[in-house]
């Protein structure tokens, strides 16, 4: 153990705006069971006082203070390079701001390193910090065929059996990631103008084109402060669409490419078409510009017009859950999912799971789905208090009403696919030759 922890390993951790978690995740980081380290946090012009906190808690932590906030990859990549300059690490580190280290994460994914020169990247177990049992991911794969991510051991709850195996994958995500030194002199550093999602998965795309293999490593844990799935704007709406068709399109083999960036447009009119049926305009918004950015190839950091508040859906799943009745789910292949969902956005809900004993109309059932627009039927439950609801937590009532709405959706898709979807394609795919 000794040996490898004289490694020299330089850490990388970007924050912005999180004073009170920036803190935690320095404190966490001193608690390592690793000798050979140096801290350096990238500040993206903080408001919160970011700045101040750590110079007096943690004067010998290396800050660099940036002007402009450049992003989750324009700030990683300010201490990438400042690290790089230095010319005496041989790993990188990269941390989110609102991560808790374990004392071995270090160790275990510079052990693995040193096992496989032929790894690039290693990243860690990540459980979800507010229940610190359930596994956000486990490293994540690519989906070529329907241009998605599958996110490996998402929403797993550890009791139901240790997850001990090491996975080798498409991406981990920058939470906490080591990287090779050689593999980013290799394959470069992040692309910058992603900004914000899809910069890592990308960047460990290019490293893996390069030869290397990553791995997410089940003994390295830390806990990260996930999202409730509550966002209050629409921003990171507008990268998600706009970097995914960028990702896809310049990486989407060749045979592939018009079933892959058709999967995705007719996603984005789903997306689309739910915003607007739920009065979510400004979503709706965001996801044009974002369409709109991608065909013209248009990147970098959004403009202001291009997001804002992403306002009360007219259907409240709040309003269904918090009633007085007893909630209960339907058990079927998006169960899981689903459950996840809620637990991160409402941890205190209890449920129970529906069967043929327990469908009466004192309840409410939840019967999940891949999405309320696309879906079975399932004639078990009509005649009760039923909705659907999908991963997204969308909500449609499973009656007269929501059939109609349903049907309205199928016919408005349909005439998308038969005269936008091609015109489309033909835009993008001039973006496409223009790069070759």
């Amino acid at each position: 153990m000794m040996e490898i922890c004289n490694i020299p390993v330089g850490i990388v951790i970007c924050n912005w705006n999180k004073k009170d978690y920036i803190l935690k995740c320095i404190e966490s980081v001193k608690q390592l069971n690793y000798r050979n380290y140096d801290i350096t946090v990238v500040d993206n012009a903080s408001t919160d006082g970011s700045v101040e906190a750590i110079e007096a808690e943690y004067p010998d932590v290396t800050l660099i203070k940036n002007t402009e906030n450049k992003g989750g990859s324009g700030g990683f990549n300010t201490g990438i390079k400042y690290i790089l300059n230095k010319n005496k690490y041989k790993y990188l580190y990269l941390l989110d701001n609102d991560v808790i280290v374990d004392q071995d994460a270090l160790y275990e994914l510079v052990k693995e390193m040193e096992s496989d020169e032929h790894l690039g990247i290693v990243g860690s177990k990540i459980y979800v910090m507010d229940i610190p049992n359930q596994i956000q991911e486990l490293g994540a794969f690519v989906r070529w065929n329907n241009a998605t991510l599958e996110f490996n051991k998402r929403g797993y709850i550890e009791e139901e059996g240790i997850v001990t195996e090491n996975v080798e994958v498409d991406y981990v995500p920058a939470c906490s990631l080591l990287v090779r030194v050689d593999a980013v002199e290799t394959a470069g550093i992040m692309d910058e103008e992603f900004f914000l999602y899809w910069d890592d998965i990308e960047w460990a795309h290019r490293i893996k084109l390069k030869g290397y293999t990553i791995k997410a490593i089940s003994s390295s844990k830390v806990w990260h402060k996930l999202g409730g799935g509550n966002k209050t704007n629409t921003l990171g709406t507008y990268y998600f669409w706009r970097n995914r068709i960028y990702f896809f399109n310049q990486y989407a083999p060749e045979e592939q490419w018009e079933e892959i960036m058709s999967t995705i447009f007719e996603d984005y009119f789903t997306g689309m078409y739910t915003s607007l049926f739920y009065g979510k305009k400004q979503t709706a918004r965001s996801m044009y510009e974002a369409i709109k950015d991608g065909i013209n190839g248009r990147r970098g950091k959004a403009k202001e017009n291009q997001y804002g508040l992403v306002g009360t859906p007219r259907i409240k799943l709040n309003d269904i859950i918090t009633s007085d009745q007893k909630i209960v789910i339907a058990d079927n292949q998006y169960s899981h999912s689903v459950k996840t969902m809620l637990d991160r956005r409402f941890p205190d809900l209890n449920y129970g799971s529906a069967n043929d004993n327990n469908i009466t109309n004192e309840k409410v059932i939840l019967i999940p789905c891949s999405h309320v627009f696309d879906h079975t039927d399932d004639i078990k439950y009509e005649g009760t208090k039923s909705y659907w609801i999908d991963g997204y937590l969308n909500v449609l009532p499973n009656n007269t009403f929501g059939k109609k709405a349903i049907n309205r959706f199928q016919n408005k898709k349909h005439q998308f696919i038969t005269k936008q979807l091609t015109v489309l394609l033909e835009r993008l795919r001039q973006q496409r030759v223009e790069k070759e």
